[in-house]
């Protein structure tokens, strides 16, 4: 508890009770300095009058129990009538500063603190005054002045009230920080609780709920609050249940499962129960929403125990199924002999059901012979504590069937203890086939004679007993030759001694052996057979005694499968091995790398521009050609070195026996120089190069796909890298192309979500000084990594043929803008748009112009598309054709980064270009450089000739600017103009222009 000091000095606190405070409250009071003179020309009187006041006021308060009890001993009266006293002196002491205030506020604490109800304070103050009243009012009349005396009342009344207000207020913000700590206190414990609480009104509203919830829901307990309780539990249950707990003042328990954000199923126990408040209902006003309160929810999380549970269910089901599936019968008795488990083959075994049988004695499924035997056996073990049944594997008895008959089972006991249960375990195993079996043995040995199929019968250490017709035949070895002899007699060499390791392991173990043979015929011809070894056991002891061995001739069919097996391995072709013939070959060359503590290579080539030869000349001639190609590149290579098919115009090498890395770069010289000379086909000549990518074992790869993947993903960087050349794979290879495919992937779905935007950089007209226009630059407002430059997507949009979807988007988007900057009455304003090399050679760039224009209504006349030179040249036909019907739209053309592509002018005379655009890598140095000034200026007289406007790119320095100015250039754009800027930015900026 804090102390009295503490309190009242939070209390001040709480209530900014500084001298401005303590002013204001007099002066609401009106309560003068006046008022002071006045109580203090009292004080003398009423202090004459203090000890009779004193007597007469705790009289009163002796008088009524709730204030008697709290002076009841003399102790306290004196202690009290003390401080009254000391109160009496400070009440007309004309001073009622700050420590007077204390001095009240302690006074509130302590009479709360001990208990001392408001409405027994006030009559306290009401005794006072009814004292002091008439004591004041005597006096005045008594000195002839009733006024002065009726002024002093109404001081005294000022300062009472004013007292009683301090004090009053102790009781308020002690109370309310008592209903704090309890509220707290209480708020602790039912968030401390183990259990989700929610409490529902009758409607099923949620009106509050603890911590514990939140694991259970996809929100926190806050949010909760106002929810339904049909919405948070989709079975809809509870919801039922809850009118009729309602109903029947019972509560009611349901288990269930919730599946929250974090994806893991809970399992809670739900208890519904009516709630019953015990609040004084005139409180409901301050209760708020927890007035309505009707029903507790209380959730319990019982994963764990649910789990546990489960566990144990599938433990003893998995338990049973084995035994239910288990081939033999198995039948567990106590030591009295009675069935307590009984298995779905023993029903099978014997006829009866487990319920048929359970709890009766295992007897009645024996034979009259050994049912004695049987209780010999139990006799002996009640008498010595030895089961002497046990142990002795399998032996041969006699069961009953539930029908009375009688048949031959093996039978194996054995002894189990279960927790403080002695139990016996018998498997049966009905051998009346086995029996019936050998007695057919006889008949299937004449019938082996007559079988196609070689059968030879040898003991158990390998020497033949037995041979059929079919033996001699097929090896052509006589009975007489084979008898006393192993099969070893048509041993051919070609296994390992492996192989024949592995052939008696297993059939020693009694498993049974199939397997392909390649024996030798006596005459020396090698034959496949397909065999089968199977033990033969003795039907008593279990021991093996022969082995039958039974073979088919399949040389026919292998050689057929051969054959197969070639082709499946093989380019159809090229009749060079495959991927699949590659990747075995790999991976045994792998295994003696690292046995023999060597280095290997393998080489991924791909012919460049291979495709222009089937596109022109048509794949008969590509075919040809490859056959050719495969030829060459297989003359290159080493004994014991392996070139690969892997489809279309890609091969693979693969290099054995390497002492280090620079052994390729020979081989790789051989194969360039090999390529030099050109392939003759038709009266044609052609000369083909490859891209080739090497990965070393081991520090490249350790399996025969990385390796692979890795010389393919440094083949990728030769081809990048400028063609007819080869590159070794580095570590950074495959972290560029996991960023690549990232990076493709996330552009993707970049225009699906409106990622990207545009931005404008103005251009100014250099003897206006006006902004005539802007370009449109395509940017990329990532949601992660803000706003990405376009060097790092652009290219990628070039290379994987996105850019044609995002540029159709990107001239909508730049006319869209048009049309929202003419509807805020911005001037007519020229935006130019960047045309892609991609977008002018496979999109209809006509079409999508056109429709962009009709779609927003803009001028073509404010429309400029940028076209790159290179992207005109490669197919100058087709482009003048694509310039003539972009033209007849009425929109304007530019050459963008003039000067950077083809040497060739010709085209600035065949094409109808309106604008030449000099790259900033000429702008940028021409005030340092000459041949750059010399470029720029050359390239601004040309135009002027040609009567072409030109745009300088990059202008960042005022220097820069007066230089172009003075060569005539027509325009300019740059961060000395301004920085790109989003559309909606444009207008202010221009506004802001003394010139616009």
């Amino acid at each position: 508890m804090m102390s009295t000091e503490s309190l009242v000095n939070a209390i001040i606190a709480e209530l900014g009770l500084d001298a401005s405070e303590i002013a204001t409250r007099k002066a609401f009071l009106e309560f003068e300095p006046a008022d002071e003179q006045r109580l203090l020309a009292q004080h003398a009187h009423l202090h004459r009058a203090r000890s009779r006041f004193i007597d007469v006021f705790y009289a009163h308060l002796l008088h009524f129990r709730a204030t008697r009890e709290l002076i009841a001993t003399p102790e306290i009266q004196a202690r009290l009538r003390h401080k009254q006293s000391d109160y009496f002196e400070r009440l007309t002491s004309g001073i009622y500063d700050r420590d007077y205030v204390l001095d009240r506020l302690q006074v509130g604490v302590v009479h709360q603190r001990i208990g001392l109800d408001p409405q027994w304070y006030l009559g306290a103050y009401c005794k006072y005054l009814v004292e002091l009243i008439p004591e004041i009012l005597e006096g005045g009349r008594a000195g002839g002045d009733a006024e002065t005396a009726h002024a002093a009342v109404r001081a005294l009344l000022k300062v009472v009230f004013f007292d009683m207000g301090l004090a009053l207020e102790t009781y308020f913000q002690t109370d309310r920080r008592s209903m704090q700590a309890l509220k707290q206190y209480a708020e602790t414990i039912v968030c401390s609780v183990p259990a989700g609480l929610l409490v529902l009104s009758a409607d099923l509203e949620v009106l509050s709920a603890n911590r514990f919830v939140d694991r259970l829901f996809d929100m926190g307990h806050d949010a909760l609050v106002g929810h339904n309780l049909s919405e948070l539990f989709a079975d809809g249950e509870l919801a039922r249940m809850a009118p009729e707990v309602l109903l029947s003042g019972r509560e009611m328990r349901y288990m269930g499962i919730c599946t929250p954000k974090d994806g893991v199923e809970h399992c809670y126990e739900a208890t519904l129960a009516p709630l019953v408040s015990g609040i004084d209902a005139r409180l409901h006003s301050a209760l708020g929403n927890l007035s309505r309160a009707a029903l507790l929810l209380v959730l319990e999380d019982v994963t764990v125990q649910e789990q546990l549970r489960s566990d144990r269910r599938r433990s003893d089901a998995r338990v049973h199924a084995v035994l239910d599936n288990v081939a033999d019968g198995i039948i567990t008795i106590d030591s009295r002999g009675n069935i307590e488990s009984f298995n779905r083959a023993a029903e099978h075994v014997f006829g009866y059901t487990a319920t048929e049988v359970l709890g009766k004695n295992v007897k009645l499924l024996m034979s009259e012979d050994h049912r004695a035997q049987h209780d010999g056996y139990l006799e002996n073990f009640r008498r010595t504590g030895q089961a002497d049944c046990l142990g002795l594997g399998f032996r041969e008895v006699q069961g009953r069937r539930k029908d009375g008959s009688l048949f031959p089972m093996d039978l194996s006991t054995s002894e189990m203890h279960l927790e403080d249960q002695q139990l016996f375990i018998g498997v049966v195993r009905d051998i009346s086939a086995r029996k019936a079996a050998e007695g057919e043995l006889a008949k299937l040995a004449g019938a082996l004679g007559q079988t196609a199929d070689s059968v030879v019968i040898t003991d158990r250490h390998g020497v033949i007993e037995y041979v059929n017709p079919a033996f001699e035949q097929n090896t052509g070895y006589t009975r007489a030759e084979a008898m006393g002899k192993t099969p070893r007699i048509v041993k051919s060499g070609r296994h390992s001694e492996q192989f024949y390791q592995r052939l008696w392991e297993m059939i020693t173990r009694g498993e049974v052996f199939r397997d392909i043979f390649i024996n030798r015929r006596k005459d020396g011809e090698l034959y496949y057979e397909e065999k089968t070894i199977s033990p033969v056991r003795d039907p008593v002891s279990g021991a093996i005694t022969h082995y039958v061995s039974t073979g088919k001739d399949i040389s026919e069919r292998m050689q057929t499968q051969q054959r197969l097996d070639y082709l499946a391995h093989h380019d159809a072709l090229t009749d060079l091995p495959n991927r699949l013939a590659l990747l075995e070959q790999l991976q045994r060359a792998l295994t003696r790398a690292a046995r023999h503590s060597k280095q290997m290579a393998v080489l991924f080539l791909d012919l460049d521009r291979f495709k222009q030869i089937n596109d022109t000349l048509g794949h008969s001639v590509g075919d040809r050609m490859l056959r050719a190609v495969a030829s060459r590149l297989a003359k290159c290579l080493r004994q014991g070195d392996t070139v690969a098919r892997l489809g279309g115009d890609e091969f693979a090498i693969l290099l054995e026996d390497l002492s280090q890395p620079d052994d390729v770069v020979p081989i790789l010289e051989k194969l360039v120089e090999a390529m030099r000379y050109p392939f003759g086909l038709d009266r044609h000549e052609f000369f083909l190069t490859f891209s080739i990518g090497i990965s070393v074992y081991p520090q490249d790869g350790a399996e025969a796909e990385s390796l692979l993947s890795n010389a393919d993903t440094a083949m990728y960087r030769a081809k990048a890298e400028g063609r007819n050349n080869y590159r070794f794979y580095t570590a950074d290879m495959n972290a560029r192309a996991f960023e690549r495919l990232d990076l493709e992937n996330r552009l993707r779905r970049a225009l699906e979500r409106e990622e990207f935007v545009l931005y404008y950089q103005p251009k100014l007209d250099l003897k206006s000084g006006c902004v005539v226009g802007v370009e449109a630059l395509l940017r990329w407002q990532h949601p992660e990594r803000g706003m990405i430059p376009p060097g790092e997507f652009i290219p990628t949009l070039e290379d994987t043929g996105m850019i044609v979807p995002v540029g159709r988007w990107v001239l909508r988007e730049a006319c869209r803008q048009a049309r929202a900057w003419r509807a805020a009455g911005l001037p007519p304003l020229g935006i130019a748009v960047n045309i892609s090399t991609h977008q002018f050679r496979r999109d209809d760039v006509c079409a999508a112009v056109a429709e962009a224009l009709a779609t927003f209504g803009m001028p073509p006349s404010e429309l400029e598309l940028e076209i790159t030179e290179s992207a005109l040249m490669d197919d100058a036909g087709s482009s003048a054709e694509s310039i003539r019907q972009l033209k007849a739209h009425g929109v304007k053309i530019a050459i963008d980064d003039f000067g950077t592509g083809y040497s060739s002018l010709a085209y600035l005379k065949r094409f109808a270009i309106d604008t030449l655009k000099v790259d900033r890598t000429f702008v940028r140095d021409i005030c340092d450089d000459q041949d750059d000034a010399a470029i720029v200026s050359a390239v601004v007289a040309m135009a002027q000739r040609l009567h072409l406007r030109v745009v300088a790119e990059g202008v960042e320095t005022t220097a820069q600017l007066e230089f172009l100015r003075g060569q005539g250039c027509d325009e300019m754009q740059g961060f000395l103009l301004s920085r790109p800027m989003p559309g909606n930015q444009v207008a202010a900026w221009l506004a802001a222009r003394a010139d616009y």
